[in-house]
């Protein structure tokens, strides 16, 4: 780490772990995975970014009837989502829209980070980005390691790492949706037959996007138990254990963070 000096009063506020921590959107640059390097952070951010294989439209509703921009050949896009992988809500400069999917040329995954987090820089982290949840607890979903951090506000109300979490999240091609949201219902069990794969111990954060157990057959039993990877159709998976550890302990109303 680049030594550097800091006044005896940044200091003893404790401020250095979260100057080391701060999220530099403008010095963002995107390394060869895929993976946004925030500075010397080890925090990073985990958009995925693919290229136009054709020209063609882009448009503001998923029925593709209504034209917003006009998109290049080999134009670099965000994949922000999918529906059934068939069409994609992408980002193009300041625009945003719907395509078809066979106009992508969407990049393999990425190896997940092996380096895991301290629990200082995950708690620090939390402190600098100023994190707030209306519920004693706050989660953070962390795509490079796939890892679910759920923190807990303490008695100073600062929020302290409860339990982190081995998760799979969504394949490039079905990517995670990544930002700022709201738990709200949840249920015991779930089938999709379109998919063909169900789950127990769903939690909702942000439409079809669920916090969930491993993938399951109709029968319930297991279909891929997968976890440590880019895995799922955009949800986060769980273990079993954890996930229904989480369906039962973290309430509706507390926010989320992916990245």
């Amino acid at each position: 780490m680049k030594a550097f000096h800091v006044g005896i009063a940044l200091l003893a506020a404790g401020s250095l772990v979260l100057a080391r921590l701060s999220n530099r959107e403008g010095m963002e640059k995107t390394d060869a995975a895929g993976y946004l390097q925030q500075g010397e952070n080890r925090i990073i951010s985990s958009p995925v970014y693919g290229f136009t294989k054709y020209s063609s439209a882009m448009f503001s509703d998923e029925n593709l009837s209504e034209a917003v921009d006009y998109i290049a050949s080999g134009d670099r896009v965000e994949i922000l989502k999918d529906r059934s992988r068939q069409i994609y809500y992408i980002r193009h400069g300041s625009r945003l829209g719907w395509v078809k999917a066979n106009i992508l040329d969407i990049p393999e995954d990425p190896p997940t980070l092996t380096d895991r987090l301290t629990v200082d820089e995950i708690e620090g982290y939390a402190a600098n980005m100023r994190f707030k949840s209306d519920t004693e607890y706050f989660v953070w979903v962390d795509i490079a390691r796939q890892m679910t951090y759920v923190l807990k506000y303490d008695e100073n109300n600062v929020l302290r790492l409860e339990k982190a979490i081995v998760c799979a999240t969504g394949k490039n091609e079905s990517p995670t949706t990544r930002g700022y949201f709201t738990l709200s219902d949840r249920g015991e069990s779930f089938y999709n037959a379109r998919l063909g794969s169900g789950a127990r111990y769903w939690v909702r954060f942000n439409g079809s996007y669920l916090f969930h157990s491993i993938a399951l057959n109709e029968d319930g039993s297991i279909k891929d138990d997968t976890l440590g990877v880019r895995r799922s159709d955009g949800c986060v998976r769980m273990s079993m254990e954890d996930s229904r550890w989480f369906y039962e302990n973290i309430p509706y109303g507390t926010a989320v963070r992916v990245n």
